[in-house]
């Protein structure tokens, strides 16, 4: 587990040190078959912590879930501890991720995917790409029966995205919908 640790670049503040070193986290991703050989402790590791609530070891378990094929796993834990690896400032996971998820397309991803993509976009001050992940989302879970709650959510981080680009009417829209979606 310590080495397992020691191996991820996490955002870390300022005042803290690179942990992971950046050559290698290339190199596992350009031979994964290296991993083959400790597949078995790996994933036992990765399904351990794919649900703790320390980022460290999240950002850990995803990165290698991902690199061991474990897709489904590591994409619903994005969906579900985006928000969290967010607020902690492991940003280059959740972009990592995201855009290999986004990119490869197929069945309507975790709502909260495009919500944290979203978000992570327009931290970064690129407000039109956000709305643009926000509203392919938007177009995938309209047609599902069922998704309120990921319709209130889309519709709500849309509006604030609108809002910090000054577009107060759409905004407005938005969030209204976002209500509308929330009281069903």
């Amino acid at each position: 587990e310590p080495f397992l640790l020691s191996q991820f670049d996490g955002v870390y503040e300022r005042v803290r040190s690179r942990r992971f070193p950046l050559l290698l986290n290339s190199w596992l991703e350009q031979h994964p078959e290296i991993l083959e050989e400790r597949r078995g402790d790996l994933e036992d590791w990765v399904n351990g912590h794919l649900a703790c609530g320390d980022p460290d070891k999240l950002e850990t378990a995803l990165f290698f879930g991902h690199l061991l094929g474990k897709h489904q796993e590591t994409m619903d834990c994005l969906g579900k501890q985006g928000y969290s690896l967010l607020n902690a400032g492991r940003e280059r996971i959740i972009e990592r991720l995201c855009r290999y998820y986004l990119d490869k397309g197929g069945a309507p991803l975790p709502y909260l995917l495009y919500v944290v993509a979203g978000r992570l976009e327009a931290r970064r001050g690129r407000f039109a790409q956000g709305l643009a992940i926000l509203d392919r989302g938007h177009r995938e879970y309209e047609e599902i029966s069922g998704s309120e709650t990921a319709m209130g959510e889309i519709c709500y981080t849309s509006g604030n995205l609108l809002r910090l680009m000054n577009r107060g009417d759409e905004s407005l829209t938005q969030l209204f919908l976002a209500r509308e979606y929330y009281s069903v």
